[in-house]
């Protein structure tokens, strides 16, 4: 017996489903927010860049970030995504694996998901659909 979810996620929330492939029914077991994707950069940057000096002379400037606090934020929830899926595949929850989300997302998933989980995805489907009933989401599995 195959014991299949599916995540559909966007950089606000991800929800889980259990996939009854017998009865074609999704059942929601869990809804993971993020509600600090909502905010803008400069709401999720607390003060002002540092401040370095030179590596040659006297002179000082400011730090540049690598990565935009934004951006961050959402590798942060893919990261938290990760610990759930990983968990509930180590209790051996599911054995395959349904990925739905908007392609930025995807890419982010696949590089931050543990090398476990993503030998356990079956498909990835290029849509954001957290907002649609399960019904509507439904429809879009292979």
């Amino acid at each position: 017996m195959s014991n299949i979810w599916l995540v559909v996620a966007d950089q606000t929330r991800a929800r889980i489903f259990e996939v009854d492939r017998s009865q074609n029914e999704l059942s929601e077991i869990e809804h993971l927010v993020n509600p600090d994707a909502r905010l803008h950069e400069r709401d999720l940057v607390s003060d002002d860049k540092g401040r370095a000096y030179d590596s040659f002379g006297t002179g000082r400037h400011a730090m540049e970030n690598r990565v935009s606090a934004k951006h961050q934020n959402v590798v942060d929830f893919v990261g938290r995504i990760n610990e759930k899926l990983l968990l509930e595949l180590n209790a051996r929850k599911y054995n395959k694996l349904y990925l739905m989300a908007a392609p930025e997302l995807l890419g982010i998933l696949r590089d931050k998901l543990d090398p476990h989980i993503q030998k356990v995805v079956a498909a990835e489907i290029h849509k954001s659909m957290t907002r649609h009933s399960i019904s509507d989401i439904a429809q879009h599995l292979p």
